[in-house]
């Protein structure tokens, strides 16, 4: 015998159906962009943390060269107005390089990779003290400009005659 379907029994309809769909679509299509800008976050706190490393590093090389260095020396690396980048030599010596004029390239790191890091230091003593600002400039994760870490190093009072 044929069982017959009483009217008050109901599947789903074809509108709730396409509620369901709606709502899984929104929620897969959150998480995506979610998932997504946290990517980009990561990525452009990496380059951020590597472009902070060559700034350290940049103020490592000052710090082991200030003692050596005084106006008689030919490595005197106060000399200058114009921007620079201190870099190692085939030798393993420190090298200053006026980025500005000279060697541009011996001032850029990571020219292997997708980013390119341009290194300069400039150097101030308007207030008395040996004031060095390195700025490392990279370019924006999203392509939309240029990112940049800057780290100000100050040679201290106490150590000022003993720099010079």
């Amino acid at each position: 015998m044929l069982r017959l379907k009483r009217r008050n029994q109901r599947g789903d309809t074809i509108v709730e159906v396409m509620i369901v769909l709606a709502v899984l679509g929104s929620a897969i299509g959150i998480s995506y962009a979610t998932a997504n800008r946290s990517l980009l976050n990561a990525r452009q706190a990496q380059e951020s943390a590597r472009a902070t490393v060559i700034a350290q590093s940049q103020v490592e090389e000052l710090r082991a060269l200030a003692p050596i260095s005084d106006s008689h020396n030919d490595n005197y690396i106060y000399s200058s107005a114009l921007p620079f980048c201190l870099n190692r030599n085939n030798s393993g010596n420190v090298v200053r390089f006026d980025s500005a004029i000279v060697y541009p390239d011996n001032c850029k790191y990571d020219q292997t990779t997708d980013f390119e890091y341009d290194v300069k230091i400039t150097y101030d003593n308007t207030s008395g003290d040996d004031k060095f600002t390195i700025s490392v400039v990279y370019a924006d994760i999203l392509g939309e400009g240029q990112d940049s870490v800057t780290l100000t190093y100050r040679v201290h009072q106490d150590d000022a005659a003993y720099f010079h």
